[in-house]
């Protein structure tokens, strides 16, 4: 009988499982992690890239592919059309003499140099034909240019004069700074731009609040001399009153004057 069950180890030994099931019922199962065997370009590429600049230290070749662990790395390595060279000379347990050996050299040497067949990458393939040509000397270019072939081809990017593939990273490195960089000082000059414009706002709003003042303080000059004016208006036309009054006066009380006089002439005249 079959159960949809799944237990862990320390289940299993404390046999803490469902109710009417044995141990003995139970079918151990050992659980692996799956390995990726199947590489990538572009972790061909880090690996490649990484065998350049480390060389043989494979943990941190292993670091710089991510992903991959260090028998992997060397597995592919020496699965390269032009890694097996590092492998040295097939070595024979009988070795009769510098004849055979050179002749059993020459003859790997040429079974590597149609190593592509069983490459997918032709630029790998190419690479390893020269390196078989040539020798161990150039595989370190033949690598180089690799490498910036498999770059360019993901970038989209096409050159067919060799001296372009040598110094193809180089120009991407260059480029990518340029590409980092490039929003960087375009953000600092519209930074900087803006700045500017809200300095030139800042000074702008500082003049007309200046204005403001200034006429602000000559309205109140203005106010107070009309005050001033105001008062000595006032007091003109106060001025203006008590001399009519006067004069009202003067002339109202100058007839009651002559008819007293002329009644004491006469008073004298009847005496």
């Amino acid at each position: 009988m079959q159960y949809d069950l799944t237990l862990c180890a320390r289940c299993y030994v404390s046999n803490d499982n469902r109710v009417g099931v044995n141990n003995s019922e139970l079918r151990r199962v050992e659980i692996s992690e799956e390995v990726k065997t199947d590489w990538t370009d572009k972790e061909t590429l880090h690996l490649l890239e990484a065998l350049m600049h480390y060389g043989d230290d494979w943990k941190k070749v292993a670091e710089h592919v991510g992903g991959r662990s260090t028998k992997e790395c060397v597995a592919r390595f020496v699965k390269l059309p032009f890694g097996e060279q590092f492998m040295g000379p097939p070595e024979s347990a009988e070795v009769d003499s510098e004849s055979r050996s050179e002749t059993m050299y020459l003859q790997s040497k040429r079974r590597r140099l149609t190593p592509f067949a069983d490459t997918s990458n032709p630029i790998i393939a190419q690479a390893a034909f020269l390196s078989a040509l040539a020798g161990k000397e150039v595989t370190e270019l033949a690598a180089h240019a690799a490498v910036t072939a498999l770059s360019e081809i993901d970038e989209g990017i096409t050159t067919g004069s060799p001296a372009s593939l040598l110094c193809g990273a180089e120009r991407q490195e260059s480029d990518g700074k340029d590409k980092l960089e490039r929003p960087l000082v375009e953000a600092m000059v519209q930074f900087e731009k803006e700045a500017l414009d809200l300095e030139r706002a800042v000074s702008d709003v500082a003049i007309e609040t200046k204005e403001i003042e200034d006429s602000i303080a000559h309205f109140e000059e203005r106010d107070l001399q009309m005050e001033k004016e105001w008062q000595q208006l006032i007091q003109l036309k106060n001025l203006i009153f008590i001399d009519q009054l006067t004069l009202l006066v003067n002339k109202s009380g100058a007839p009651k004057a002559g008819e007293t006089i002329r009644e004491e002439v006469i008073d004298v005249k009847t005496e």
